[in-house]
C-alpha cells in the first residue's frame, strides 16, 4: 500500500470526503482499516470530525468499528470526545462496543461530558428507556431482584 494513498485516504476522512475515499478504495481495499502513526483509521478521523455521512459510508463498506488506536481509543471514543451524537448512534448501531476501555481505562461514555444527546446515543435504547421512564425503571428493578417467599 502506498504511503501517499494512505495519507490521502486519511486526509479525505478528516474532511468527510467519502466520494474521494471511494475512488482510492476502489484501487486499494487495504486502505479501509489502514492506520496512521498513532493507530487512527479513517473511521476514527471521520467520527472525530463529526462527518456522519462519511462514518455511515465507511461502516457500509466494512470498516472495523472496534479497532483501537495506540491510545486504546475506538472510533466511538473519538465521536463521544468530540460530542458527535449522530456518529455515536451510527457506530453503536453498527456494533461498536460501548464498554470498550482505552489505555486510561475510560469508556466512550466518560467522554460525553455534559452532552445529554451524546450520552443518550451511547446508551442502548432499552437501558435509556428504563432510565427515563419510571414505570420501566421499576419493572427492570423488579425483574433484577431476587424472588423470596
Amino acid at each position: 500500500m502506498g504511503d501517499d494513498s494512505k495519507r490521502l485516504f486519511l486526509e479525505f476522512a478528516k474532511r468527510g470526503q467519502d466520494s474521494q475515499m471511494e475512488d482510492l478504495l476502489n484501487d486499494n481495499k487495504a486502505l479501509l482499516n489502514s492506520q496512521d502513526s498513532l493507530g487512527n483509521t479513517a473511521l476514527h478521523w471521520a467520527a472525530s470530525g463529526g462527518h456522519e455521512d462519511c462514518v455511515d459510508w465507511l461502516i457500509s463498506v466494512g470498516a472495523n468499528v472496534n479497532l483501537q488506536a495506540q491510545s486504546g481509543d475506538t472510533p466511538l471514543h473519538k465521536a463521544a470526545w468530540k460530542q458527535n451524537p449522530g456518529c455515536c448512534k451510527s457506530l453503536v448501531k453498527a456494533g461498536a462496543k460501548t464498554n470498550a476501555r482505552n489505555k486510561e481505562g475510560k469508556l466512550p461514555l466518560d467522554f460525553a461530558r455534559n452532552s445529554e444527546e451524546t450520552k443518550r446515543a451511547l446508551i442502548p435504547e432499552q437501558k435509556a428507556a428504563e432510565e427515563t421512564n419510571p414505570l420501566l425503571r421499576a419493572l427492570a428493578a423488579a425483574a433484577n431482584s431476587p424472588v423470596t417467599d
